[in-house]
């Protein structure tokens, strides 16, 4: 790729942050030759672990990838670059990062030697989840204690190094694991996982939206808070302001098996994954060619504002054009501090759908990069 802005993207941009995450951990990912350095205003690099108060590298290769994405920024200056501390698969390491002081200063005295080593413009701690699902409120103090000391470390070393959090959006967790308040104070912004509000579990198995924007009138009690206009806000009225809250939308879907195929609405009763993509997880590539089966019947459900595909028994919650269009322009109209988009990795990088790649990520830029 040379030094030329793509035709499509302007490289003008507004207020809003576009954070894209790339994750090495997810089998298939793009080559870092095919990321476009102007897609996104920041890209988070995830997820490298913790170990012993300090960060360790998942893979032997893993530091090469990391001086290949932060080479993107030869190409377009502005370009951020951070690494991603935690993820979805971390146990045990921020609980010992934050048991005492010690722990705490050497965590924050490593990561900032390992992010100016390596070339990265800050650390996003993803932590899944302080205080979770056993309430420990000396751990959650604790977290914004590890906040604040790495704040300040950051103020004393004079580099323009950036700290942020990705946070969780159900309710109960919200007010379990996060002084809101409190973090505003030490982190440029957080980012708001605003997806995976439902998927095939024994608790529930029943089929329902992956990443819905509002929700529906037949919605009632907890289920009236599974949706990202509603964790968007319960953040801000607990403190957060509107420009440090990166809204997350995702270009992943979720998949179920039907118990009957008649029966293929929201809240169909599942009997477990469906056969498409890994363990419920699926992709944006996976759900272009489930979609593009002539027995596939597809809808857009108005109320949620997202899709849904079914064909047989198999049923899936994904995201299309429209969807991702209209949380982009929900996240411009509210006047959010942008769009936390999970993942590249995810998208369809190839250009399989429609010949454009990661086409879900460049139309939600497209959007917010516009002023």
């Amino acid at each position: 790729m040379d030094g030329a802005a793509p035709s499509n993207i302007s490289i003008s941009r507004s207020e809003f942050n576009i954070v894209c995450y790339y994750t090495l951990a997810i089998s298939g990912q793009p080559h870092p030759a095919l990321l476009d350095p102007y897609l996104c205003t920041h890209i988070i690099v995830g997820f490298a672990q913790v170990k012993n108060s300090t960060i360790s590298p998942n893979y032997d290769n893993e530091t090469k990838v990391y001086s290949r994405v932060i080479g993107l920024k030869l190409l377009n200056p502005s370009l951020k670059v951070l690494l991603s501390v935690g993820g979805p698969s971390d146990i045990g390491g921020f609980e010992t990062v934050v048991l005492s002081d010690q722990s705490r200063t050497k965590f924050v005295n490593d990561s900032l030697c390992f992010i100016e080593k390596y070339g990265f413009d800050g650390l996003d701690i993803d932590w899944e989840f302080p205080s979770w699902p056993i309430s420990q409120p000396q751990q959650r103090k604790n977290f914004t204690l590890l906040l604040k000391e790495f704040s300040d470390a950051i103020k004393r070393s004079n580099h323009s190094i950036l700290l942020t959090v990705a946070v969780a959006a159900p309710e109960a967790i919200i007010l379990q694991s996060y002084d809101v308040a409190e973090m505003a104070k030490y982190v440029d912004f957080v980012n708001l996982m605003a997806y995976d509000f439902h998927m095939y579990t024994d608790v529930l198995p029943v089929t329902g939206p992956n990443s819905p924007l509002f929700s529906r009138p037949a919605d009632a009690g907890y289920m009236k808070t599974l949706n990202t206009n509603w964790s968007a806000y319960e953040w801000i009225s607990l403190g957060m302001p509107k420009e440090k809250l990166v809204v997350g939308v995702p270009t992943f879907g979720h998949s179920f098996t039907l118990v009957n195929e008649d029966n293929n609405g929201w809240n169909a009763p599942a009997a477990g994954y469906g056969k498409i993509g890994s363990q419920g997880f699926v992709t944006y590539s996976d759900a272009c060619l489930f979609i593009s089966r002539p027995s596939t019947t597809h809808v857009f459900d108005d109320d949620y504002k997202v899709p849904y595909a079914f064909s047989g028994q198999e049923w899936i919650s994904y995201e299309n054009d429209e969807s991702v269009l209209m949380k982009a322009y929900y996240i411009k109209e509210n006047r959010f501090g942008g769009v936390m988009i999970f993942s590249l990795n995810v998208d369809d990088y190839r250009g399989n759908c429609n010949g454009q790649q990661f086409s879900l990520t460049r139309k939600i830029s497209n959007i917010l990069s516009m002023s």
